[in-house]
């Protein structure tokens, strides 16, 4: 087992030591390659609540990555976001478990955890978040700002009466913005296609 610092993992509270030809394999170029598609996922898969996590989660799922070439396995973009959304989840399992536990920092972790929410929520959750939020930015900006509006709680006549659009207007794009936004949804396989 090779034990420096530079080859073990700290994700949370534990450090797991490189067998010999997983720390050849940590630097490995397919792994170095593959370095954005595992950053990207990390950071769209991971709720906020686990931000200050990100290069832990990376790190961990980098290890993970090198023991998997170690057994020959072939990475590929896909296998690369499933280990990304497998490190997410153990992460926020484990600070389920440490929820009794309330610390100065990571209270907003906490929080999350305590309103009941699994693990596998809080990513769906996250997931759910992204999507609403790319869906808006392509909606046209006449759509986006009636529907922002909308989503937000004001009723038609207030959205209208706010953006100087007469009612029919405001309703013909909330309809047009969510009918848009719930498609965005489900080409990002989100949502199915009821409703």
């Amino acid at each position: 087992m090779v034990t420096s610092m530079a080859q073990m993992s700290w994700c949370g509270l534990d450090a797991v030591p490189l067998s010999e030809p997983e720390a050849r394999t940590a630097r490995h170029p397919t792994l170095d390659g593959l370095e954005p598609v595992l950053r990207s996922a990390v950071m769209r898969l991971r709720p906020e609540s686990i931000a200050s996590q990100t290069d832990d989660l990376i790190q961990e799922s980098r290890i993970r990555l090198a023991r998997a070439l170690g057994r020959g396995q072939h990475i590929t973009g896909a296998y690369v976001k499933r280990v990304a959304w497998s490190v997410i989840v153990d992460a926020l399992r484990r600070s389920k478990r440490t929820a009794d536990q309330p610390t100065a920092e990571g209270g907003e972790e906490l929080e999350q955890v305590s309103k009941g929410r699994t693990p596998e929520e809080l990513v769906a959750l996250a997931q759910l978040r992204e999507g609403l939020q790319r869906g808006l930015e392509s909606l046209s900006n006449e759509r986006r700002d009636v529907l922002t509006l909308y989503l937000v709680g004001h009723t038609i006549q207030e959205t209208a009466d706010r953006l100087g659009i007469t009612y029919k207007q405001a309703d013909n794009r909330i309809y047009r913005g969510l009918a848009a936004l719930r498609e965005s949804l489900r080409r990002r396989g989100i949502c199915s296609s009821g409703r």
